[in-house]
């Protein structure tokens, strides 16, 4: 199999990433779980923005969701740091959704180009 970055290489641009959180020697830590414990999630992070950035017209649809072992806010919230962390500059905000050409919450592609940001962040069903 291919890591996130070879996968993207090979035209995915629909993420699916299932996430854990786990404490190890007294701090948090986020991998990917798809049956069996993955990579790191900043790791993969860093490959979808190592793709974007080496790819100027490609957007990534990134769907975080099945939260594993995410028992209080702090745990979405430093999660969520890491996102904008790793991702930041690329993200799509909700803003730029809201104020797309039609008005409906929906952004082009053209639109996501002109802005810039091209990382669409779906959340546990929620928009980022």
């Amino acid at each position: 199999g291919f890591d996130i970055y070879g996968q993207c290489q090979h035209g995915a641009r629909y993420l699916d990433f299932r996430v854990v959180h786990d404490v190890v020697r007294g701090q948090s830590q986020y991998y990917t779980a798809h049956g069996m414990a993955g990579a790191s999630f900043e790791e993969m992070l860093n490959q979808v923005r190592r793709f974007l950035d080496e790819h100027p017209t490609e957007v990534l649809i990134c769907d975080f969701n099945h939260f594993h072992r995410f028992e209080c806010a702090a745990h979405h919230l430093k999660f969520l740091d890491i996102m904008e962390r790793c991702l930041g500059y690329h993200m799509a905000p909700l803003a730029l959704r809201r104020a797309s050409s039609g008005g409906k919450g929906t952004v082009t592609y053209r639109e996501l180009l002109t802005a810039g940001r091209r990382a669409v962040c779906l959340y546990g069903g929620w928009d980022f």
